[in-house]
């Protein structure tokens, strides 16, 4: 009994540690159109959207992204990660949820199916 709580124990700060890094971001959009212009409006989005994330090792996150809070705490549970942003930044902080790839090294929004948000690791 005491190994399998070791392992679970360990096996959660493994996922945490795989998860402090640098991340860059771009738009998966799938709005269903694809006609003239798409190219053109992908590519304003992914500029506007253009951004870092940095998760630290002390359970906090820094980000650099137009219209995004630049600070906050996050959280990992299962396959998804969940970034709060401080209160000072905003009048209603809401948390921001993540799916986690598989290979730990891509974070995408949970919330906006149409316009996702994509954080691939930097190597």
């Amino acid at each position: 009994m005491l190994a399998l709580v070791a392992l679970l124990v360990c096996g959660c700060a493994s996922l945490d540690s795989r998860l402090v890094g640098k991340y860059k971001c771009t738009v998966a959009a799938d709005t269903g159109y694809d006609g003239p212009g798409f190219q053109f409006v992908q590519l304003v989005g992914n500029a506007l959207m253009s951004g870092t994330l940095e998760l630290k090792s002390d359970r906090t996150f820094s980000i650099v992204m137009m219209g995004m809070p630049p600070s906050g705490k996050w959280s990992a549970v299962g396959n998804k990660v969940t970034l709060m942003p401080d209160a000072e930044f905003t009048k209603d902080p809401k948390p921001l949820a993540f799916d986690i790839s598989d290979e730990v090294d891509t974070l995408t929004s949970s919330q906006d199916k149409a316009a996702q948000m994509v954080f691939k690791r930097e190597r």
